[in-house]
């Protein structure tokens, strides 16, 4: 990613399997830390779609992904709707 975003990269099979080790608290605990990395307002106002296409697409990548976990453990029962994930998902339409 550019310099206006750390990086951290861990292997999604491993993401995937530590995952499925944690308690519903936990995946919860975890969903929503990731959530309130992304939703961060000063991300979005720091890019300029034109400027930073590369680092947006990076960062809808991850987006999409806790979009599909979040669909996944709601349908199970695992996750209560989240008006942080709400949030993601209206940043995400703007762009």
């Amino acid at each position: 990613m550019g310099p206006i975003f750390g990086e951290i990269k861990i292997h999604p099979l491993v993401q995937d399997a530590v995952r499925e080790q944690f308690s519903n608290e936990e995946k919860s605990a975890v969903f929503e830390a990731a959530v309130h990395l992304l939703r961060n307002p000063a991300q979005f106002k720091e890019l300029n779609l034109n400027d930073h296409e590369q680092e947006l697409a990076q960062l809808f990548s991850h987006m999409l992904k806790l979009v599909v976990i979040y669909r996944a453990y709601t349908i199970l029962g695992e996750f209560e709707p989240s008006s942080a994930m709400a949030d993601v998902l209206i940043h995400m339409a703007w762009y």
